[in-house]
């Protein structure tokens, strides 16, 4: 599982914020085993947890990705979830799990 994590993550997030994005990872979903990681009916999904209601639309507009695609596809949820962080100015500050590493 860490060597999913590991070669998903790094490919988006600098190096320096990978521990905070394992850190998250394991907070928001257990590092993805966690039962409701992957159900694509939830109001968050896939292993960082991102808000379906926030995000399913914007993905689709902007990148094409169907948010079983967010969900489910471990390269295409973690090159969103940094676009999320980016967005967010650099921050975890939309994730629930963000009091774990600030």
């Amino acid at each position: 599982d860490r060597c999913l994590f590991q070669a998903a993550a790094s490919r988006w997030f600098p190096a320096e914020v990978l521990p905070d994005v394992w850190t998250i990872d394991g907070c928001e979903s257990g590092h993805g085993s966690h039962p409701n990681t992957y159900r694509l009916d939830a109001e968050n999904g896939g292993r960082l947890q991102l808000n379906r209601a926030t995000w399913a639309a914007f993905f689709l507009d902007n990148y094409g990705w169907t948010w079983e695609q967010v969900v489910l596809d471990a390269a295409i949820h973690f090159q969103a979830a940094f676009i999320v962080w980016q967005r967010a100015g650099n921050s975890w500050f939309p994730w629930a799990c963000r009091i774990v590493v600030e």
